[in-house]
């Protein structure tokens, strides 16, 4: 374990890569060998990850959330924007990394028997497929999937395995032509949702905040912000409360209740460098 000034620890171990999978276009799936991230883990968490050859460039760990679990593995998705997740990409087989987590805030598991979307774009979709794996048979759920076209979509052929998937391309090339908020305004005819969680693009999330406030849907969201610590200490990468408060998305976070945050935010959601 390690810990900060003020007593607080937080749980550090290594993993072992032992597959990765080309995803999605630009997107690749990676499996570590972790009992203790895999033991331990709630859908939502994070861990922040460092691989032996960071050096001094980038400095700093990543981020990544927890995608699934599987016995003592679990599984993360990884979209090379940079140095330090192009690292992590790249890792070769059976490289160990240093990890700690996993950490931050989970969602909250929907009531037995309701009716949930997962909205999702991009490297959002990882926490709602673990939120998904841990709670499949408990719900009438709905998965929308969004990317401007089909070879963009994260997890295809896992999602199209559990027959509760929807995608929404902005070209039309599979599923719904639109985007998947407007895929899921369709699905809200059919049958109003009882909650929604979301992860994905900032300005996606935003609407699908605004989509639930307007009809008094349960909403819960994951945001992703830069990061230096993943520790709650630097501060970093707080995002506004309602009505007037900060709260750090590394600890309090990333899942909030969407009427709880500010969505409208820059928090510097690339992953840099």
């Amino acid at each position: 374990m390690r810990g900060d000034e003020m007593g607080h620890s937080y749980p550090h171990s290594t993993a072992e890569l032992v597959a990765r999978r080309r995803d999605a276009e630009g997107l690749s799936e990676l499996i570590f060998d972790g009992w203790r991230i895999a033991e331990n883990a709630r859908p939502g968490q994070f861990v922040n990850l460092m691989t032996p050859r960071h050096g001094s460039d980038p400095p700093l760990r990543r981020p990544m959330s927890i995608a699934f679990v599987t016995g003592d593995r679990f599984g993360i998705l990884v979209q090379a924007v940079g140095v330090g997740s192009g690292l992590l990409a790249e890792a070769p087989l059976g490289e160990t990394v240093d990890v700690i987590g996993p950490v931050g805030s989970a969602f909250p598991p929907p009531e037995p028997g309701s009716r949930v979307a997962l909205v999702g774009g991009g490297v959002g979709v990882a926490p709602l497929r673990f939120l998904y794996e841990r709670h499949a048979r408990d719900c009438d759920w709905e998965i929308l999937v969004g990317a401007r076209r089909a070879s963009l979509l994260p997890f295809q052929q896992y999602f199209r395995g559990t027959e509760r998937a929807r995608f929404a391309t902005d070209d039309g090339s599979l599923g719904f032509r639109g985007n998947v908020v407007e895929l899921l305004a369709d699905r809200s005819r059919l049958a109003p949702f009882d909650r929604i969680y979301t992860c994905g693009p900032p300005r996606m999330i935003e609407a699908v905040g605004r989509f639930a406030g307007e009809r008094g849907i349960s909403c819960w969201v994951s945001l992703e912000a830069r990061m230096a610590c993943a520790m709650g200490q630097c501060l970093g990468c707080v995002v506004p409360t309602i009505p007037d408060g900060y709260a750090r998305v590394c600890t309090e976070g990333p899942c909030f209740d969407a009427a709880t945050v500010r969505l409208d935010v820059d928090l510097g959601w690339s992953v840099g460098r």
